[in-house]
């Protein structure tokens, strides 16, 4: 706890101050270990001065013994003048010799001779040992306080004892002038080092702030003030890192706000698009009347594409073999009713006849494709456009601009519709090609289900078209309803004033409604398909298709686009091509692999298997190619297999609820591997954890 509190502190101060601690610390150790050597030095140098003291009483001891060895016994008093002569060892000593009782027996004290030693209870241990040995002596001497070096050594050949000693201010001069001068050199030396310390802090610090300052400003956004790179070495370096990414931020803001304003004007106006084409189908399976359908229709072309002055609908006559303005806009409609082209004639009779769309962004285009003009059309269509330009004083009105898609049902060519502007060139795009192919499909179906419609009137099957016109409308209009109020919504989000979304968020956003366009486009595109369906307009190709090469694209594909999800793949070696369509079977494939990974979680594996299998018996016996992909999913109750191939039939459960969807996908997977001559069922997975898990087998001919 106690750490954790220190680190916390540590952590708040600032780094100049960090530094000096680390610093102080530094010194503080360096200095105790300097003061331990110092303290090493004075003592050891102290064991010096009092060895050398002892040393000399030892000496002084031997010349009495060998004096009193050599003297007879009556002449060793010790009054006599050889003892005190052996005494004089110099300045700077005092040298005595006491008896057992501590009487000083001769001195060479200046003070003269004090009846007993005043350092006899220092020595007396010693005495008592009969050792030599060196001691401090502090005593008190008239009121004073005298510190004193004392060596003792007792005689051997008499009862006495040799005390030299010295004052301890001379005896320990050269210890504490040793000391005094270790306290000085580390007190100069810590001072030095804590200065040079906060002037370097402070030289790397102050920028280092001053970056982290810019930083701090960097973060909450401001890109316009440039940084102080006047720094030296690394931190000016540095500094110029900081501008150099200052600049290219405030460059990347700008492009990304560019950015934004253009996807969020594509979203709105995808967005409007999505909308008038879910409008328009709506709109388009409310009525079986062909006029009134014609009429919604161009309504429709007008609000998807706004800028379209003029708008005709051809469709193809037969017995006449020509096509014929059956609905306008724009125009006058008594004279553009009467225009009857050719197939390969002007704008209508290249798209018809090519069967593409013709988008024409210059009136240089649009005269080199209307140069074939029969005289009566030519007369007729500037009629039927108007006589003059508005705001001009003279001059033939005349398309600026146009465009033009095929309607085409079951292969089979219907019509044409046009759209003109006549006050600007490239008034449409390349976006827009899309979009109005779009509406011509659902108008294609409209028309079909109404010709549908007249037809089954007049052979008594009115009512069951109207159940499924009734049934087809409600669950378009449910499935679309769905991703168009979450586009609204979001897009209504992204739009308000009142809201200051943060970049993160409005991706988010953003994302949201590219998903859900995504999704109403692919509902949109099974709906078509289900009428091409019903009308009977599929055909599909019998060729070889290489399965291990279509296999493992795909399942790359989908591994790219779903890396929370893990896709195994096993096919045999080798795989004979199996006959098909490869662009059916593409569909087929990436509809299963993504209900795979739509009904499982994620982290699960995705297994994908191709080998060979005989056919049963009331097939034949050849041998097939059977594709399977599993899952480790929920897995789907047997008793509802029997219905999960039929159109708008979805299994109720609360992830298919979540995940939402029309009920089309195994429909028309079912409609297309049937029209390849192939099968297609489902059964449980005998692989994935818990019995979990669904496996859909396709098999195919070999070809």
């Amino acid at each position: 706890m106690l750490s954790h509190r220190l680190l916390t502190a540590l952590r708040r101060l600032g780094l100049q101050w960090r530094i000096m601690l680390y610093v102080t610390t530094g010194l503080v150790v360096f200095s105790a270990v300097g003061a331990f050597i110092a303290l090493r030095a004075v003592q050891q140098s102290t064991d010096l001065v009092y060895q050398e003291r002892l040393h000399v009483a030892r000496m002084v001891a031997r010349h009495i013994d060998d004096q009193l060895a050599r003297l007879p016994a009556a002449e060793r008093a010790p009054n006599g003048g050889w003892l005190a002569s052996l005494l004089d060892i110099g300045q700077g000593y005092t040298s005595e010799v006491i008896d057992q009782a501590g009487a000083v027996m001769v001195t060479t004290s200046k003070r003269g001779a004090p009846a007993f030693s005043l350092h006899l209870p220092l020595v007396m241990g010693l005495w008592q040992q009969n050792q030599a040995g060196v001691r401090l002596h502090t005593f008190q001497v008239n009121g004073e306080t005298r510190g004193h070096v004392i060596a003792f050594v007792p005689l051997a050949q008499a009862a006495w004892g040799v005390i030299i000693e010295q004052e301890a201010d001379e005896a320990l001069r050269l210890p504490r002038d040793l000391q005094a001068q270790f306290v000085s050199f580390g007190a100069a030396a810590a001072l030095a080092g804590l200065l040079l310390a906060w002037v370097t802090t402070r030289r790397v610090v102050r920028p280092i702030n001053a970056l982290i300052d810019a930083s701090q400003d960097i973060a909450r956004g401001d890109l316009d003030h440039p940084l102080d790179i006047s720094g030296e070495a690394e931190v000016g370096a540095l500094a110029r890192t900081f501008n150099q990414m200052r600049v290219a931020l405030k460059g990347s803001r700008e492009e990304i706000a560019r950015w934004n304003r253009e996807l969020e004007a594509r979203v709105q106006q995808r967005t409007r698009e999505l909308a008038t084409l879910v409008e328009s189908a709506h709109a388009l399976t409310s009525t079986l009347d062909l006029d009134a359908l014609f009429s919604i229709l161009m309504k429709q072309a007008r609000e998807v594409l706004p800028l379209a002055e003029g708008i005709a609908l051809f469709l193809f006559e037969p017995e006449s073999q020509m096509l014929a303005v059956r609905s306008s806009s724009g125009f006058n409609a008594s004279e553009a009713a009467g225009l009857r082209f050719r197939i390969g004639e002007a704008i209508a009779g290249k798209v018809f006849e090519a069967q593409a769309p013709a988008l024409l962004q210059t009136m240089q285009a649009v005269r080199s494709y209307q140069a074939n003009f029969s005289v009566d059309n030519r007369l007729r269509f500037q009629r039927a456009v108007g006589a003059r330009q508005p705001g001009t004083s003279g001059g033939l009105r005349a398309p600026q601009s146009a465009l033009g898609v095929p309607l085409v049902s079951k292969e089979t060519r219907i019509g044409a519709l046009l759209l003109y502007n006549f006050t600007r060139e490239e008034a449409f795009g390349e976006g827009d090609v899309p979009i109005l192919q779009a509406l011509a499909d659902q108008a294609v179906a409209a028309i079909e289900n109404a010709r549908l419609y007249q037809e089954a009137s007049e052979v008594g099957t009115l009512r069951e078209l109207n159940r499924l016109k009734s049934e087809f409308a409600a669950r378009a209009s449910h499935e679309l309803r769905t991703p168009l109020t979450s586009i609204k919504s979001l897009a209504e989000t992204l739009l308000r004033s009142d809201l200051r979304l943060d970049e993160a968020t409005r991706r988010e956003l953003l994302r949201g409604i590219d998903s859900a366009a995504d999704r109403l486009t692919g509902i949109v595109n099974d709906l078509l398909m289900l009428a091409r369906i019903e009308a009977g307009q599929l055909e599909v190709q019998h060729e070889p298709v290489a399965l291990d090469t279509l296999i493992g694209e795909m399942a790359a594909q989908f591994a790219s686009q779903f890396p929370s999800h893990h896709f195994q793949v096993e096919t045999a070696n080798p795989l004979p091509p199996a006959l098909g369509d490869p662009e059916r079977l593409d569909d087929v494939l990436s509809n299963l692999l993504s209900n795979a990974v739509k009904y499982s979680e994620p982290g699960t594996t995705v297994r994908v298997s191709a080998s060979l299998a005989p056919t049963p018996d009331w097939i034949g016996g050849a041998t097939e190619v059977v594709i399977t992909v599993g899952d480790e999913g929920i897995g789907i109750p047997q008793d509802e297999w029997p219905r999960l191939f039929e159109r708008f039939y979805r299994v109720d459960n609360a992830l298919t609820r979540h995940t939402g969807g029309a009920g089309l996908g195994l429909f028309i997977c079912k409609t297309y591997v049937e029209a390849m001559r192939g099968r297609i069922w489902v059964e449980n997975s005998a692989k994935a954890p818990d019995g979990r898990g669904t496996v859909f087998a396709v098999a195919l001919p070999i070809a």
